[in-house]
């Protein structure tokens, strides 16, 4: 299965923790309990591991995808790792100061 971005046709992968890596479509059926991630995620970390810092600090991405490349980012530590780092508790919180700020502001 393919889609069409604006750059052209795009192959739609899925992460699969049992094989540590992406699986095709044709290959979904190899792990029933894939990540059934967002197509968008496995492509965008594909795109990011290519750009400089710099670069990756200008892109804008909507809520829900940076929301749902958190979690992806959260089930790989969990997975691999296997802790709960208690500094991921505290980063998470720095989010919500953002917001906490701008209502001060008001």
């Amino acid at each position: 299965m393919s889609v069409f971005f604006a750059i052209g046709w795009v192959r739609l992968f899925d992460f699969s923790f049992k094989y540590g890596a992406c699986l095709c479509p044709e290959h979904y059926h190899e792990d029933e309990k894939r990540c059934h991630l967002n197509p968008n995620i496995p492509y965008l970390l594909n795109q990011f591991q290519a750009i400089n810092f710099e670069t990756l600090e200008t892109i804008s991405l909507k809520s829900e995808i940076k929301q749902e490349l958190r979690q992806f980012m959260d089930q790989i530590y969990e997975e691999y790792v296997g802790i709960h780092l208690k500094s991921k508790k505290f980063i998470d919180s720095l989010a919500d100061w953002g917001q906490l700020l701008k209502e001060e502001d008001k």
